[in-house]
């Protein structure tokens, strides 16, 4: 998804959702006109976050295809299953 939308839709969204939370932030402690999350690095984390997040997960979901099941036989096999008993 993060290649398939163009980057000036996903900078519009990450700028209304941070505004909003720097509303309620500004509504809640009564500071008004100030902007606390909206103007920092954040945006651009979660902006960089959301354009780039589909080709981390695709490579890795490839890479776990490619391991198959037979990891989770041998620990079956060998006594481990997929849940731990924590005592």
């Amino acid at each position: 998804m993060g290649y398939s939308i163009p980057g000036a839709v996903i900078a519009v969204g990450i700028l209304i959702f941070f505004l909003k939370i720097d509303q309620m932030i500004q509504w809640f402690s009564g500071n008004e006109g100030i902007l606390i999350v909206s103007t920092g690095i954040y945006m651009l984390i979660a902006a960089y976050i959301i354009r780039f997040l589909a080709i981390g997960y695709n490579s890795i979901d490839a890479g776990f295809s490619k391991i198959g099941k037979q990891f989770l036989e041998a620990s079956r096999i060998l006594g481990k299953g997929g849940k731990r008993d924590v005592h």
